[in-house]
């Protein structure tokens, strides 16, 4: 099982700061696409869940809650070689990316948000387990998940 860090306490963003957040992610994000046939793009976590926020100290390198976004690509997908590779820590899980970083306007100051982008081959998906897998940690791979998404 994958164990993920709990961060520190944050201040969660108002919905109109998490909209605006939203939008900025998702207009730079379909304006950088890999060049690639996708057959899902998923923004899940505290985006999708409405806790997106400034954590009230520096966790994992960021002030902020990241972005995770979720690909099912073609089987014969390569990343950019400018992408960081974040971790691999097992098998059944794909390839989680630190991609970029987006810049967003919140009142009158610009803060940066990280994004990160798990890379999942469509045929990896079908592999036995690897549903359930993704679901139990939070990532919403089914067509109706019970882990809540945003559609990019």
């Amino acid at each position: 099982m994958v164990k993920f860090k709990k961060g520190p306490s944050k201040k969660i963003f108002t919905k109109g700061q998490q909209r605006l957040v939203l939008k900025e992610v998702k207009k730079y994000v379909c304006a950088n696409l890999p060049k690639t046939k996708i057959y899902m793009k998923r923004i899940f976590g505290s985006l999708a869940t409405g806790k997106f926020g400034k954590y009230e100290r520096k966790f994992k390198r960021r002030y902020y809650s990241d972005v995770d976004i979720l690909f099912v690509v073609s089987d014969n997908f390569k990343s950019s070689k400018k992408w960081k590779l974040e971790f691999k820590p097992n098998d059944i899980l794909g390839k989680v990316y630190r991609r970029d970083v987006v810049n967003v306007e919140i009142g009158k100051s610009i803060i940066t948000i990280d994004m990160d982008y798990a890379i999942l081959p469509i045929t990896y998906t079908k592999k036995p387990g690897v549903m359930e897998f993704y679901e139990s940690i939070g990532f919403p791979l089914r067509r109706k998940s019970k882990n809540k998404f945003i559609r990019v």
